[in-house]
Order: C-alpha cells, then structure tokens, then sequence
C-alpha cells in the first residue's frame, strides 16, 4: 500500500502525459481493503483509456491475504460533450494481480500466485471544480484462476484529477 501511495505523486508529475490521475479507497467483500492508482487517456471516439494499479490487503479471520496488480479498460462516459455537475462512468477491462497468502498459495511458484480475469465498473461522479471530482465507485472481477474464488467486488470512494492539457 505505501508503494502504491508513493507512486500517485509520480503520476501526477507526468501530467504532461496524463488527462485525469484518480485515486481510489475501498473495502472488498473478500473482506480486505483496497488502494488504486488510476491514469485516464481520453480518447475522440466515445470510449476512453484507464490504467489503474491496485494494492489490496486482508488480515482478518486468520488470512494474510495480499494482491497487487493492474487494470486496463475503456471507460464510457455519461457526460462527453459538456461539464456537468453530476455524471456516471461505465468501465469494461482486463486485470492482472499477484497474489499472496501463506495458506492458499504457500508451496506455489511465483508464476502460479498470477491471477487474472475480467473487470466491469461503474462510477458516479460530483465535479466539486473543474480540475477535481469525487466519485463512488462498484467494481466486479471474474478471475479465471479460483483457489480463493473466482469473483470479487469492491466498493469505495475516489478523488479525480483532471489536467488541463487536452
């Protein structure tokens, strides 16, 4: 998690790169808590690019259990043309993530710990500026490797940066 929160700043000096850093707090029912870093590209057609580093931890009930991966998705957004106040965003991806837990993936090589699969999201949106947005977000992966199943979902909230270079 700290690696993760040290490279949201990093994000943010390539501005120059990026339209809209974002990052994103939540809690997942496996149960653990979640950490994302996002980089939003947006594109001239009506699906934009997201690439979003995540950490994701649980200490509870005995697990030790620890992921850390990456999302790549297009991203659909309510609200193209205009600012507005209010607007929702459907996303539709890929996901890849190392996980650890001593229990479950123990005796497995480094290769086999991969876990990877689909992601769908949805975000609501509140523009507080022109450059800031906070947002909810639900998220919901289907991963093809089930030692510790096959689905999870995280909840949370985000704050989004949006650069002034498009």
């Amino acid at each position: 998690m700290k690696l993760l929160l040290t490279l949201f700043p990093m994000i943010i000096a390539i501005g120059g790169l990026a339209q809209a850093a974002t990052i994103k707090v939540g809690h997942s029912l496996l149960p653990g808590d979640y950490l994302g870093i996002g980089y939003s590209h947006y594109t001239n057609s009506l699906v934009n690019a997201k690439l979003r580093l995540f950490g994701e931890s649980s200490h509870k009930n005995g697990l030790q259990y620890s992921a850390f991966g990456i999302d790549l998705m297009g991203e659909y957004a309510s609200n193209q043309n205009e600012q507005v106040l209010f607007g929702c965003r459907l996303g539709f991806g890929v996901t890849g993530q190392i996980e650890r837990e001593p229990w479950v993936y123990g005796s497995l090589s480094p290769g086999k710990k991969f876990n990877y699969g689909l992601i769908a999201e949805i975000t609501g949106e509140w523009w507080m500026s022109e450059q800031m947005c906070l947002s909810v977000f639900g998220q919901q992966q289907y991963l093809f490797n089930t030692s510790l199943g096959n689905t999870r979902f995280v909840f949370g909230l985000g704050l989004k940066f949006h650069f002034d270079n498009h």
